[in-house]
């Protein structure tokens, strides 16, 4: 018996239709869509903090476990200052991920 993963040409174009569908949704600036950002980034870096409280040992582990590393560093841009994070960790259940981290950079520009 010979399983194949190829998606038929009718499930290509089911797919087409829905992307097509979900472009509206994307037009609204980039801005508007930021703006609640601020404040779910806030709460998980409160949550990370608790965490990191909570089992200082048990976090170091993990961490070590996942081959963690986060860097902050100072970035001094148009007369503000803010800390950017540098973070490296060994994922595998996110192979095949695309890199983002050029976009976030940008992101956190604004």
């Amino acid at each position: 018996m010979f399983i194949t993963n190829a998606i038929s040409p009718l499930e290509r174009e089911d797919e087409i239709v829905r992307l097509d569908g979900q472009l509206p949704e994307l037009a609204e600036p980039l801005d508007q869509r930021l703006l609640v950002l601020p404040s779910w980034i806030r709460q998980q870096i409160t949550d990370f903090v608790g965490l990191l409280n909570e089992s200082p040992t048990r976090a170091k582990a993990e961490f070590q476990r996942l081959n963690l590393a986060v860097t902050l560093h100072v970035v001094r841009e148009n007369g503000r200052q803010f800390y950017r994070a540098d973070a490296r960790a060994d994922l595998p259940w996110l192979t095949g991920t695309a890199d983002f981290a050029g976009s976030a950079a940008r992101l956190s520009d604004r």
